[in-house]
């Protein structure tokens, strides 16, 4: 095997581990040079967890599908908008 089928196999891997590494909300620049160096890269990020998109949050394959995460959900539940003294209404009738 020449040099130029060595190098391009090496790339190959490279960027299948960068595209897998995306996949897992992973960056893809760090994990395709991590592929290019050495094949073992691939096998370490087929064992490493999804990551939140938003909070880099470890998170399930399924969760991370559904881009849900119990962490930002409750950092989602504190950002909505709170009811201020303006709407609410207020009962303060006087009987008489």
């Amino acid at each position: 095997m020449d040099l130029y089928t060595k190098w391009a196999i090496k790339i190959a891997i490279g960027l299948i581990t960068g595209y897998f590494a995306t996949r897992k909300n992973r960056s893809f620049t760090f994990w395709a040079c991590m592929g290019t160096a050495g094949g073992i890269a691939l096998v370490v990020l087929a064992f490493l967890p999804h990551l939140c998109k938003r909070c880099q949050q470890k998170v399930t394959a399924e969760e991370a599908k559904l881009d849900d995460c119990w962490n930002c959900m409750t950092v989602q539940a504190d950002s909505s908008p709170h009811e201020t003294s303006d709407n609410i209404q207020s009962n303060d009738t006087v009987r008489t």
